[in-house]
């Protein structure tokens, strides 16, 4: 680990130690996402992100046929379920957002920021049941290249990554017994 990289995680332990109220380290965590990615709000759509926004725009006029329309992806027309090999709760959510507050670039980044913290915050809910430093489990998790990259955009991987720690953090307790009544809510 550089020097730099030790001098800041200091910093956040003074700030924020381990503690049995997680909700300072959960704080300076959201803060961290939002600095780390908020730069970031006004990146132009890249890799697939067309793909998902084509599919948005088609559910925006025609909810119930999300793939019913061909696209020119590899430099000849197919039909959008050949091309889009992906469930379409990503678009469902980006026609949502769209429909409300415009297709812009700043408002979709901000709409899947959302996401990414969701993911930050589980990966944190998740490394205090394994660890003693969760707070550094969640910040490796943030800067980790791959994450990084897929934050910024608006494609299905963090909003993926988010529903799963979710629903980990939400069974951990079942699995291991100590809710029962959760147990029979998933059930149901």
């Amino acid at each position: 680990m550089s020097g730099r990289s030790r001098e800041f995680l200091t910093v956040v332990r003074k700030f924020c130690t381990v503690s049995k109220a997680p909700q300072k380290e959960q704080l300076v965590l959201i803060a961290i996402v939002i600095a780390s990615l908020g730069p970031f709000l006004n990146k132009a759509f890249h890799i697939d992100d067309p793909l998902f926004l084509w599919m948005a725009q088609q559910i925006a006029k025609h909810p119930l046929d999300p793939y019913g329309f061909d696209v020119n992806w590899a430099s000849f027309m197919q039909p959008m379920w050949i091309v889009m090999q992906n469930p379409p709760l990503c678009s469902y959510y980006i026609a949502a957002v769209a429909s409300a507050f415009g297709w812009s670039e700043p408002v979709l980044h901000l709409a899947f920021l959302f996401w990414a913290t969701m993911s930050i915050l589980g990966t944190f809910v998740l490394a205090r049941r394994f660890c003693r430093e969760p707070l550094v489990a969640a910040l490796l998790t943030l800067f980790t290249p791959v994450f990084l990259v897929s934050a910024t955009s608006v494609m299905c991987d963090v909003i993926m990554l988010a529903l799963w720690l979710g629903r980990l953090n939400f069974g951990l307790p079942v699995w291991i017994g100590t809710n029962r009544g959760a147990f029979l809510f998933q059930q149901g």
